[in-house]
């Protein structure tokens, strides 16, 4: 009750009406009596000890809760439910056997939508599912010979850059690297001036989103301080350029072979036969750009961070790509001829998932996980970053092992314990362009450059923005062994 009185003042008499409506059902004689809820700690009347817990470390916070109460965990904030699901049956109950039972959260989803619109990340239903039929068109093998033609091109101009011998800030290399890798994907042209600005205004709004990510209520835009005010900025900023982009590409009817293109000009088939409006296309741009390059250059920092840390997995890395490449150009066809840098690059992103925490689900209707009780609108955390390192499912989970992505120790991994990109119906539609990309940007650098941690670089911790980052950047020693001088692209 005094959760719902304070947030009369934050937020108006429509959230103390859900939060009542809530904890009367929750509370109600008919929400499923027979069943009990999940272990969790005592919370107290409205949480704060434990939300200042969260606010603090969330990380840590979610791996304690693991840790203590097991793979399922039951909170209370006021009359919220939460429920911490790092169980992969409970993962796969949420994403695939029940994913209609458990949509995106509301208040996440408004976040969201305000970045990337009506993409296909913030969609349900059969707008979604027509969006993705027409996306999807983007990822077919012909566009990835394309994408992973620029990949490579931008990687070695990345690395002619680069001294024989120096320090790099990785961090700052890799989301250059990424972020001008898919700007030209999107865009065809070079756009390295307003690729930049995009990144930044996205850099900000990401800060942002975790913020309102974990605030049971969020204060409204509206309001005249300078963080909401740099929002607004930051907002009209990345929607005007989207936008401007679009509009010119529309009038010049050019098709350019880029995405941007193929999203204008692709046709619903299977469906109504209609193509996107302008609006459309501005916004499944804007969730392929935003989601595109922050992951990617996360997931490759850490991969860095790792294969500095183990010269001799460094060194299988070296070889195979010497092996396979030889001193030519990296492409789509040696994808399937680099399954120790695969192996690499999947054990990095069960390590350092980019997406350590997944949109928060609601339950639309009383149900259970697990045989445990899930009350209507229960709040569902679904942790990649947990449950990818927890011993229940990973034997010695902290130890860097790429064979554990080995053809023949695959069944050792349980259905859904293992999942980056998500799963079920919405799994990430860009997967296997991601995985592409950093594959052959690793076995590129691997062939040229030796990676040591900087003599400088003190302890690194992670940092939970919406795709995590070493905190404060890392500085990595690099010492060129192959190719200095060859320009072979």
């Amino acid at each position: 009750m005094l959760q719902a009185i304070a947030c009369y003042y934050c937020n108006g008499i429509g959230t103390c009406k859900r939060l009542l409506v809530n904890f009367t059902r929750s509370h109600s004689r008919y929400s499923m009596p027979h069943l009990i809820h999940a272990p969790g700690p005592a919370t107290g009347l409205l949480g704060l000890s434990v939300a200042r817990r969260f606010s603090a470390s969330p990380i840590k916070f979610l791996t304690d809760m693991h840790d203590e109460y097991g793979p399922i965990v039951h909170l209370r904030f006021g009359p919220q439910h939460l429920i911490l699901a790092f169980a992969p049956e409970a993962i796969q109950e949420v994403l695939v056997t029940q994913n209609k039972s458990f949509p995106k959260q509301q208040q996440n989803l408004r976040a969201v939508r305000q970045i990337d619109g009506n993409g296909l990340i913030t969609t349900e239903g059969d707008f979604w599912l027509r969006q993705r039929r027409l996306v999807q068109k983007g990822f077919s093998t012909d566009h990835l010979e394309r994408y992973a033609d620029i990949t490579v091109r931008r990687t070695q101009q990345l690395l002619d850059r680069w001294p024989t011998v120096g320090e790099v800030e990785i961090c700052a290399e890799m989301t250059c690297l990424t972020l001008e890798t898919i700007a030209e994907m999107m865009f065809e042209v070079d756009m390295a001036a307003d690729a930049r600005e995009l990144a930044e205004q996205v850099e900000y709004l990401s800060e942002r989103l975790v913020v309102e990510f974990g605030s049971l209520v969020p204060l409204p835009d509206w309001l005249p301080i300078e963080s909401k005010r740099r929002k607004r900025r930051a907002l009209r900023a990345l929607h005007e350029m989207i936008r401007r982009v679009v509009s010119n590409r529309r009038r010049s009817g050019e098709d350019r072979g880029d995405m941007l293109s193929m999203l204008l000009q692709a046709v619903d088939t299977e469906g109504d036969g209609g193509k996107m409006t302008d609006a459309q296309v501005c916004d499944e741009i804007t969730t392929l750009f935003v989601a595109g390059y922050d992951t990617t250059a996360s997931g490759l920092a850490w991969t860095w961070y790792l294969l500095a840390q183990h010269p001799d997995i460094a060194e299988a890395a070296r070889c195979e790509a010497k092996e396979v490449l030889g001193d030519c150009p990296a492409s789509l066809a040696d994808f399937e001829r680099l399954p120790t840098i695969r192996q690499i690059v999947l054990e990095s992103l069960r390590l350092y998932p980019p997406a350590w925490l997944l949109m928060l689900r609601e339950a639309n209707c009383d149900t259970e996980l697990l045989g445990f009780r899930v009350p209507r609108k229960s709040w569902i955390y679904l942790v990649p970053w947990v449950t990818q390192r927890s011993p229940l499912w990973f034997a010695d989970p902290l130890r860097f092992d790429p064979a554990r992505f080995a053809t023949h120790r695959l069944a050792e991994i349980p259905a859904h314990a293992y999942f980056p990109f998500g799963a079920g119906p919405h799994r990430c539609i860009g997967e296997r362009l991601a995985l592409l990309e950093m594959t052959l940007i690793v076995a590129m650098m691997s062939r040229s450059c030796r990676f040591l941690l900087s003599a400088g670089q003190g302890p690194v911790e992670v940092e939970p923005h919406t795709a995590i980052r070493p905190r404060g950047g890392l500085r990595l020693r690099v010492e060129k062994i192959w190719g200095v001088a060859s320009g072979w692209v």
